[in-house]
């Protein structure tokens, strides 16, 4: 995603490059000064979560209950960060805002956007695979129509499933832009 909006702008403008960051990877530099009020880039969501401030619904509070548990911030993951309830929170909602989309954008979400094998040791990544695990274990035993029949068959082996719901969650890691949480 980041190189076909890299080519529009610099088709378009010039006004930014594509640079590799040490610790961001690639990512969109300015090569002029903006004056304020100027628009930068405008894009339309791909996929949103639900707002924060507002109060969850039967179904989202029923989810969360059955994912995420006390225990959840003792966890320590395989590159010893502890990403905790509240990344699963964020992680499980970005799953069921995945979820619920149109089937085209689900699509594009798996197949069109960045999916680098460099981010999978980031602590983002590791945090990733284990929200993945447990929404795969703990949720879709109880709602098994969460995850698309034309991405992963019901019948689908365990590691499959987590491997959709991975990469679901690694796909707003790398190619969102999250503004306060959402």
């Amino acid at each position: 995603m980041l190189h076909c909006l890299a080519q529009a702008l610099l088709a378009c403008t010039y006004t930014m490059e594509i640079k590799s960051q040490p610790r961001f990877g690639r990512c969109a530099f300015a090569t002029r000064a903006f004056a304020p009020g100027d628009v930068v880039l405008s894009e339309s969501p791909l996929l949103m979560t639900r707002d924060p401030t507002k109060p969850l619904s039967d179904r989202q509070q029923l989810y969360h209950n059955a994912v995420i548990r006390s225990d959840d911030d003792k966890a320590v993951m395989r590159d010893g960060s502890r990403p905790g309830s509240r990344m699963l929170r964020v992680n499980l909602e970005r799953f069921l805002a995945w979820g619920e989309a149109p089937t085209e954008k689900q699509r594009r979400a798996l197949d069109t956007l960045q999916h680098s094998a460099e981010h999978k040791e980031g602590a983002c990544a590791v945090a990733c695979e284990w929200a993945a695990t447990a929404i795969a274990d703990r949720l879709l035993p109880l709602a098994p129509g969460l995850l698309p029949q034309h991405f992963c068959a019901v019948g689908s082996p365990r590691s499959k499933k987590c491997s959709v719901i991975e990469r679901v969650l690694l796909t707003w890691e790398i190619n969102a832009h999250e503004v306060d949480n959402r």
